[in-house]
């Protein structure tokens, strides 16, 4: 592996994508790129270890035609409606959990691309409502 030749110690992620064509078909692209850090699945299985039992969970990227199919111009405007729409719920002590709402995990102001968003809620359904 090159990453041993070079003596790199450290967190390797390898991304791949779940996705709808076109024509609706379910399909998984493998390998996307390999990257020296944890994958958007690690960060995921550690937001929802800091998300309250029973609540659900959803991770979703935001790209430029999605943004516009839901009327949004640009990612912070989409954003500011998230915050509005979704505000986050702590709950928990001595370690505040999150128990609903909906968290943007790049700058808004500054994503070219794609808006990665967290939202989670007490309802699974409600999950589907962004």
């Amino acid at each position: 592996m090159e990453l041993r030749n070079v003596d790199f110690t450290g967190p390797v992620g390898i991304d791949a994508f779940v996705y709808r064509d076109a024509a609706g078909v379910i399909k998984l692209k493998p390998v996307v790129e390999i990257n020296p850090r944890y994958t958007m699945g690690r960060v995921l299985v550690e937001l929802m270890r800091q998300t309250c039992q029973g609540s659900f969970g959803m991770f979703r990227l935001v790209n430029g035609v999605q943004l516009r199919a839901e009327g949004f111009e640009n990612f912070p405007g989409f954003a500011q409606m998230l915050a509005e729409k979704f505000p986050l719920q702590l709950e928990g002590e001595p370690v505040p959990r999150i128990r609903a709402g909906a968290l943007c995990l790049n700058d808004p102001a500054a994503a070219k691309v794609c808006l990665a968003v967290f939202q989670a809620a007490r309802d699974a359904s409600a999950l589907a409502k962004i």
